[in-house]
C-alpha cells in the first residue's frame, strides 16, 4: 500500500511542478526564513546526512545484526538513481538561487542553480529510512516504536534541511521523499527475494570494508558547508568502530576468507 501511495503522491507532485504553482515559491521563502531560528551549523550537519558518502558508512551500525538492511539500501540505488537523474533532466528546474534574489532567502553552503526537482539528498535519506524501517525490528514494542519514529523524524529533518540551506523547493523535497520511499521499499523487496544468493560472508566482508574505506575517503573531500568536519568525523568514527567490532566478531569467517 505504501508503494502505491508514494507513486500516486509522486505523480501529483510532478504535476504540481509542471504547473509551476506560486505556492511552491512562497512556501519555500517562508520555511527558509524560519531556519534562522536554528544555528546554521545544525542545518548543515543535517543536510550532509543526505550525502551518500557521509551516510552510507554509518550503515555499518547494522553490520552485525542486519546486513540485509545494508544490502537493501544499496539495492535501492538503481530505481532511486534512475528517477532522480531522469526527472532532473526532464524538468530541468532552476533552484531557488537560480530564480530568486539573494536577499529574499538565506543560503547555507554552496550556491546551486540548476536541476532542482527532485531533491537527491532527500531521496538518499528516505531510501535509507525505508530500508531500515522495513527490514529492522526490535522485539520490544516500545523500543521498536521509538526507534522507527526517530528514523522517520531524522529523514524528515534532513529533507527539511534542503529547504533551510536554500538548495531546494518544498516540492523537490516532497517528491524526493516519495522516490526515496519507493526505491527503499523496492530494495527491501529485492533483497528478501535474493537473500539466499547474497548471504555470503566473503561478500559481507568486502562490502563492510568498502563502506569503511568510503568514510576514509571523506576525510579528503572538500565540503562547502559550515562545520562539515563534524559530519565527516562522525561518519568516520561510527564506521571505524563498527568495522573494528565486525572484524572482532567475525574473526573465523575472515580467517577462512584468506585461507
Amino acid at each position: 500500500m505504501s508503494l502505491v501511495i508514494s507513486a500516486v503522491l509522486l505523480t501529483f507532485f510532478s504535476i504540481f511542478q509542471l504547473m509551476n504553482i506560486r505556492m511552491n515559491i512562497e512556501g519555500f521563502i517562508e520555511i527558509n526564513l524560519i531556519g534562522h531560528l536554528v544555528d546554521e551549523k545544525i542545518w548543515a550537519f543535517l543536510t550532509l546526512l543526505g550525502d551518500t558518502g557521509i551516510l552510507w558508512p554509518m550503515l555499518l551500525i547494522f553490520s552485525i545484526t542486519s546486513m540485509q538492511t545494508i544490502y537493501a539500501v544499496i539495492a535501492a540505488v538503481p530505481l532511486g538513481g534512475f528517477l532522480s537523474v531522469g526527472l532532473k533532466r526532464l524538468f530541468d528546474s532552476p533552484r531557488p538561487s537560480g530564480m530568486l534574489d539573494s536577499i529574499e532567502f538565506h543560503v547555507i553552503g554552496p550556491v546551486l542553480k540548476t536541476h532542482s526537482f527532485p531533491s537527491g539528498h532527500t531521496i538518499t535519506i528516505f531510501a535509507t529510512a525505508a530500508a531500515i524501517l522495513l527490514s529492522c525490528h526490535i522485539k520490544s514494542k516500545t523500543s521498536n516504536g521509538i526507534f522507527k519514529t526517530s528514523i522517520l523524524v531524522l529523514a524528515v529533518l534532513v529533507g527539511l534541511s534542503r529547504i533551510m540551506v536554500g538548495a531546494h523547493w518544498p516540492l523537490d523535497c516532497l517528491a524526493g521523499a516519495c522516490i526515496g520511499w519507493l526505491s527503499g521499499s523496492t530494495g527491501v523487496y529485492v533483497v528478501n527475494k535474493l537473500s539466499y544468493k547474497i548471504a555470503n560472508p566473503k561478500v559481507d566482508l568486502i562490502l563492510v570494508a568498502l563502506l569503511w574505506i568510503l568514510s576514509v575517503g571523506n576525510l579528503y573531500r572538500a565540503f562547502d558547508y559550515p562545520a562539515s568536519s563534524l559530519s565527516v568525523s562522525l561518519s568516520f568514527l561510527i564506521s571505524s568502530a563498527m568495522f573494528t567490532i565486525y572484524i572482532f566478531k567475525k574473526g573465523k569467517s575472515i580467517a577462512s576468507f584468506f585461507a
